[in-house]
């Protein structure tokens, strides 16, 4: 569920979020065009997964990384500043939509901000060095 639809092979099944707003959709808005967005939590996604294991290891994961990314704010270096700059937009949405679109939406911000710094890393060092070798 985590691929985009554009790369999934064959169709793409519905989500436990999406499967929701169409069964609310379908008993209370029949006679609304179009399926409007509900948000179902990641805790709720983990009990219908896994049961109340699913819960505990939700808790679990959930604490490491908000306690990870708190420890990633006091660091020094500025692009970690970004990282948490880019994971807390997701962290705050966290219990409003489904945890799949949380975990793309984090790879893809922290895909683009590595290829960003990377890409200025080469071009600060390309001048940089015609720079110096101009001295």
């Amino acid at each position: 569920i985590i691929l985009p639809r554009s790369l999934y092979p064959g169709e793409k099944p519905l989500s436990i979020a999406q499967e929701f707003a169409k069964n609310i959709h379908d008993v209370y808005y029949p006679f609304r065009d179009s399926i409007i967005g509900w948000g179902f939590s990641p805790i709720a996604e983990a009990y219908m997964n896994f049961g109340v294991a699913g819960v505990f290891f939700m808790f679990l994961s959930l604490s490491i990384l908000f306690k990870k990314i708190s420890e990633i704010k006091c660091r020094i270096n500025n692009y970690w500043i970004m990282v948490v700059g880019l994971l807390m937009p997701g962290a705050l949405n966290l219990n409003r939509i489904n945890f799949s679109s949380v975990v793309q939406e984090s790879v893809i911000n922290l895909f683009i901000l590595t290829f960003s710094i990377f890409l200025i890393h080469i071009v600060f060092n390309i001048r940089f060095y015609k720079k110096r070798q101009s001295i």
